[in-house]
């Protein structure tokens, strides 16, 4: 990425945060859900739904996010119910 395309100062303080929520309902029922949390958002008082993906639509792609999400680092954790 070139140096012009990187935020600088209080964009990179503002830019928007956003979470992945996974939920596990059983075998074949997991959802996937993209947040953006209001932590540099002034606009957001409480978390925002983005976008999701369940079903038949998650089980076409959900390899290719793991992957992703893998080479990423990021660890899938189950939610406790305080958290959902």
């Amino acid at each position: 990425m070139s140096t012009r395309h990187q935020p600088h100062g209080d964009a990179a303080r503002s830019a928007p945060c956003y979470e992945l929520r996974v939920r596990h309902a059983g075998p074949g029922q997991d959802r996937y859900e993209v947040w953006q949390v209001p932590a540099a958002t002034a606009q957001l008082r409480q978390p925002a739904r983005i976008a999701g993906l369940e079903g038949r639509n998650l089980e076409l792609v959900q390899h290719r996010i793991l992957r992703v999400l893998a080479d990423a680092l990021v660890a899938a954790g189950v939610a406790s119910n305080e958290e959902r």
